[in-house]
């Protein structure tokens, strides 16, 4: 007869799994939450991932006697400042390119038929003739759906503006809210962190520190690999003669903040702009192995030794955060994937540590002796 009951022997086990359960409802709440909410949540998030990378500058400035507000104040800047140069960059390169597209189109569909047409003829016997009005209307029509994501964006972002003004508002408030973000940062953490209970701080605050170094080197690590990409895109791209070559790889650079998006973006800009001016074949091979090479270059040895073990997601796991992120909470789950995904990484190392480190794990004692 055993000394010990049941209940005592394996009771505490109930008991974990409902806290397992409970605060497993706790996040699919949360998560359910943020996803009705994110038209609100969205600019707040923006703001906190601002703050987030910008409260180390503030503090080094606070260190050279400057004071928390000024610093916030000229780190908001640099902000707005890099924010306007990407938008005069970008939006209106990309918008010159579709329509120049759009009105060339009749014109490079000409000389297309007038190069394949004797080709069919001579080969095949087909006689090719092409409706080049319902071509155009056609590529008019996809060419103006190219532009429905940069829409969404300006739209949901800023809590769904419908309308000009409320779109300015919605900006306003994220740069308040990052400015007091950044000049409080400190302040918001202590009494985040005063109220942990003591019994389990700790605990906490292992946890904390684990998953602050994950996501400092994720986010400051992407800010370095996308500098080095931008580099290395303008660089090669100018070399290749392409027209608004420079531009096109410090935009693609840029956009690698978001993993692969460097790859999307440039090989669509890259496109157009060899649609609209076209270089020869060597051109158009040089391009392509820029972006055949540099994403292996990037994925081999840039990524990993400039982000280097604190992040450590497997490149698999990063395209699937970002898929499951994208269908689940829209560009809202974009932002969450990548740093998501480095947390549970985080968590789950610190939870089998602790495992191994139980009484459970460690207990040799056979149930069922002999």
């Amino acid at each position: 007869m055993h000394s010990r009951s049941w209940w005592q022997e394996h009771g505490k086990y109930p008991y974990i799994l409902a806290r397992l359960v409970l605060w497993l409802g706790l996040i699919a709440l949360v998560l359910y939450v943020l996803q009705a909410l994110q038209v609100v949540v969205v600019p707040i998030l923006l703001s906190a991932i601002l703050a987030y990378i910008g409260h180390p500058v503030v503090d080094m400035l606070e260190k050279w006697k400057i004071p928390r507000s000024v610093g916030a104040g000229i780190m908001l800047v640099l902000y707005l400042g890099l924010l306007t140069a990407f938008a005069f960059l970008f939006i209106p390169y990309f918008i010159h390119q579709v329509s120049a597209l759009a009105r060339a189109m009749p014109d490079m569909l000409g000389k297309l038929v007038q190069k394949i047409a004797p080709f069919a003829k001579d080969h095949f016997g087909m006689a090719v003739t092409v409706d080049t009005n319902t071509l155009v209307n056609l590529v008019k029509e996809n060419l103006s759906q190219m532009v429905e994501p940069t829409r969404w964006m300006v739209t949901h972002i800023f809590a769904s503006a419908l309308t000009f003004g409320l779109a300015v508002f919605n900006l306003v408030i994220m740069v308040v809210f990052t400015y007091y973000m950044m000049r409080d940062y400190n302040r918001i953490v202590q009494a985040v962190s005063d109220l942990v209970p003591r019994r389990h701080y700790k605990q906490v605050a292992l946890i904390g520190k684990t998953i602050d170094d994950v996501i400092r080197g994720f986010v400051h690590g992407q800010i370095t690999v996308s500098l080095i990409l931008a580099v290395i895109y303008a660089t090669s791209l100018w070399l290749t003669g392409l027209q608004m070559g420079a531009t096109i790889g410090l935009i693609a650079g840029v956009c690698n903040f978001v993993p692969y998006m460097a790859t999307i973006v440039g090989v669509t800009l890259s496109g157009l702009a060899l649609l609209l001016h076209y270089g020869g074949a060597g051109q158009l091979l040089a391009v392509a192995i820029i972006f055949a090479v540099v994403p292996l270059l990037d994925a081999a040895f840039i990524t990993p030794h400039v982000v280097g073990s604190k992040v450590g997601l497997n490149p698999f796991i990063v395209i699937v955060a970002l898929l499951i992120g994208a269908q689940v909470m829209g560009i809202l789950g974009v932002l969450l994937a990548i740093p998501s995904a480095a947390v549970i990484k985080a968590l789950l190392v610190i939870g089998v540590e602790a495992y191994k480190k139980s009484g459970y794990y460690q207990d040799t004692t056979d149930e069922n002796p002999a």
